[in-house]
């Protein structure tokens, strides 16, 4: 049986029981996965992440030198 996830490839998973896993992989979030009836689930993800948008303060670093950001 397969589970498809919908973000990026998982690289390790580690069983923490029975019915239940942690994987992680490219998206650098861990992801706890649980064995049902049907077969395994995702339940829920363990670190949301930054919500927040962080402003660009410019230092003595970066005070003369033109920076430059790709949007994408």
């Amino acid at each position: 049986m397969k589970t498809f996830h919908h973000g990026n490839p998982h690289l390790n998973c580690v069983f923490i029981g029975e019915d239940k896993l942690v994987a992680c992989g490219y998206d650098k979030v861990p992801y706890i996965y649980k064995k049902g009836a049907s077969g395994w689930t995702e339940d829920k993800m363990l670190d949301d992440g930054i919500k927040s948008d962080v402003a660009f303060k410019p230092s003595l670093k970066t005070g003369d030198k033109k920076l430059f950001f790709l949007d994408s």
